[in-house]
């Protein structure tokens, strides 16, 4: 929900700081160029933990949002998708990853179906409901810090799961040597 309203709004913010329909298109273009490589290295990418992609895809959004915030010319819009395009493209085979490893062979579809309901469709929806007004009512620093909240939020629990995790090994000790 945090970078669906910059994403619905996106030909209107482009407009605001002096693009239009062919720098979208360009905005576009880059954007799976870029997001590309990321899905397809997805399988290199596995060595790094999962939660620590989790934090990193969540950081590139955050960064979306500040560049849009910020932008004040269709490159900084840009600059905005690039780091978007990189978050979908370490998170989106992360959160497939997890679902394989942590769900039942025989609820893997229906649990796949049920994660891109809450990432895309779920979140578009409540997203586009809300962007429009607050961009109407409060302008693009609002909408853009209203993002940039819902980022800070969902960092802010994955640090406290790290950290949790962290807790936990330090009380448990390392495993024995001998497997038992």
């Amino acid at each position: 929900m945090a970078i669906s309203p910059i994403n619905t709004m996106k030909l209107v913010l482009l407009e605001n700081v002096g693009g239009d329909v062919s720098v979208l298109g360009w905005d576009s273009f880059i954007g799976c160029m870029i997001q590309a490589p990321f899905l397809m290295l997805a399988g290199k990418m596995r060595h790094v933990r999962s939660d620590m992609r989790l934090l990193t895809g969540a950081g590139f959004a955050m960064l979306y949002a500040l560049f849009v915030i910020q932008a004040g010319n269709p490159l900084g819009v840009i600059m905005g998708t690039i780091c978007n395009n990189i978050s979908f493209g370490i998170l989106f085979p992360t959160m497939r990853e997890m679902t394989e490893e942590s769900v039942s062979s025989g609820l893997r579809n229906t649990a796949h179906g049920i994660i891109d309901i809450a990432y895309g469709s779920l979140a578009g929806m409540l997203a586009t409901s809300w962007s429009g007004a607050i961009l109407e009512h409060s302008g693009i620093a609002a909408m853009g810090s209203i993002c940039i909240a819902m980022q800070t939020i969902g960092i802010s629990f994955c640090f406290a799961i790290l950290m949790a995790g962290r807790k936990r090994r330090k009380i448990s000790g390392p495993p024995c040597a001998s497997g038992v």
